[in-house]
């Protein structure tokens, strides 16, 4: 009942998160690894928390052909998701400094895949040529724009995670609930690649 009525307390009276670990870490264990015990750490967790292996995203890329994260996530090496979206202006305006990164890092391994919100593929097309980035892989899925929200726990696009392999190791910007930056993934890139 302890965790039935903590979940209740998160999703009907909106308890912010701190209140809520304070309450869930009293819990006993058996409680915490009740179903709704399970729904709160999911939630206190994120939706994808790091340390998880990032589940496969498929669609097209910007050359017709179908493409999947899981064939393009190598062992050991990094790669930066971007979720974005040509009617982004936030997206379109760090492009320039995506572009700086993508050219000092991924001579030394760095990947890019950029995986586009939008929901229609001219304007898609149009916007990568424009911004000059055809050389990163792209993904356009049939997802919705509620369901890249929901499903990969982002709060608003532009959104990074950086992937070891397949293993989420941090998450930026809309994917981050503390809403870091460009400086905290430049920092980090900089701390993995000994730069």
């Amino acid at each position: 009942l302890a965790s039935y009525l903590l979940y209740n307390q998160l999703m009907i009276y909106k308890w912010n998160k701190d209140s809520v670990r304070f309450y869930y870490n009293k819990l006993a264990s058996n409680v915490q690894n009740s179903r709704w015990g399970k729904e709160i750490k999911k939630w206190l967790d994120g939706i994808i928390p790091i340390g998880s292996i990032f589940p496969n995203i498929q669609g097209v890329n910007n050359y017709a052909k179908i493409i999947a994260t899981d064939n393009l996530l190598e062992n050991d090496n990094y790669t930066l998701l971007i979720f974005w979206a040509s009617w982004c202006a936030p997206c379109r305006q760090l492009i320039p400094a995506y572009l700086k990164i993508y050219k000092k890092y991924h001579v030394k391994g760095l990947k890019f895949i950029a995986i586009t919100l939008d929901t229609d593929k001219d304007k898609w097309l149009t916007a990568i040529k424009k911004d000059n980035i055809s050389n990163w892989k792209h993904i356009y899925s049939d997802k919705t724009r509620l369901d890249f929200l929901n499903d990969y726990g982002l709060s608003s696009i532009p959104a990074e995670i950086l992937l070891k392999g397949n293993k989420v190791i941090a998450k930026y910007a809309g994917a981050d609930e503390e809403r870091t930056d460009i400086e905290d993934l430049e920092n980090k890139l900089k701390e993995i690649f000994n730069d």
